[in-house]
């Protein structure tokens, strides 16, 4: 779909007509008629996604998410817990990991004797799992709100309590008496 992004009315600028916000507001009503987002994670994850999943998901009942956002959720819960096993791997292994081979030839005398000694350094695939699980985190983490961008396309007011006019223009000490 191109074109922008829909953001929530009372964040947008400039000029509307009425039919616009109109429609505009429905749209952002229709938010609410979704089931509401579940904390119970999928069963498929392992125990860190489903640790993440039950933390974003209480978090994300402020933000306009529904049931229908779950696979997402799960889906970035899974590449959090990827990218944690990968850099438990480069913590324990390094980034590179270096190898050694002999060939070796057995005398008749039974003398072993070396003819080729091979060292190899090579990077540790976790590095590419971090690199690649990174970049989905960053994804999904933008297209479920919980980016400071992506909240800000949102600004969602928050519903003040109405306010008397007294409460709007403040505490009146002067009562008329200047003493």
């Amino acid at each position: 779909m191109a074109g922008r992004k829909p953001v929530i009315s009372t964040s947008v600028k400039g000029h509307r007509t009425k039919v616009e916000m109109k429609k505009k507001r429905e749209m952002e009503q229709n938010l609410s008629t979704f089931s509401p987002l579940k904390s119970k994670p999928p069963d498929w994850l392992n125990e860190a996604g489903k640790k993440e999943y039950k933390r974003i998901s209480k978090l994300l009942r402020e933000l306009p998410i529904a049931e229908l956002d779950s696979t997402m959720i799960a889906m970035y819960a899974n590449n959090y817990s990827r990218y944690i096993e990968a850099n438990e791997s480069l913590n324990k292994y390094g980034i590179f990991s270096v190898e050694e081979s002999e060939e070796m030839r057995v005398e008749q005398d039974g003398v072993v004797t070396v003819i080729e000694r091979v060292v190899s350094r090579r990077k540790n695939p976790a590095y590419a799992i971090m690199i690649e699980t990174g970049k989905e985190i960053r994804a999904m983490a933008g297209s479920l709100g919980m980016t400071i961008d992506s909240r800000m396309r949102l600004n969602i007011p928050k519903v003040d309590k109405k306010k008397s006019l007294f409460d709007m223009f403040g505490d009146d000490d002067d009562d008329g008496d200047d003493e």
